[in-house]
């Protein structure tokens, strides 16, 4: 064999490399991602009814806010 034939051939037999093993999986990614949007329309949605009062956090409007959350429908904002 000549040496740059088996140069060629030495290449192409070496052992691919193993994927990374500190990548989550498919699901985990895809879990990840649905969690991440449903706290940013969480945030949106306390911003939302913050702007409507001021800016003001009260007693009042945290209650009302955790009414909110929590899917009670006589919340009205």
């Amino acid at each position: 064999m000549t040496a740059a034939a088996q140069h060629a051939f030495e290449q192409t037999t070496e052992p691919y490399a193993a994927p990374a093993a500190d990548r989550p999986g498919l699901f985990r990614r895809w879990f990840a991602a649905i969690e991440a949007a449903q706290m940013r329309r969480a945030e949106r949605e306390v911003a939302m009814h913050l702007g409507l009062n001021g800016g003001r956090m009260t007693d009042e409007i945290e209650r009302r806010i955790a009414a909110h959350f929590l899917r009670n429908t006589s919340f009205r904002p």
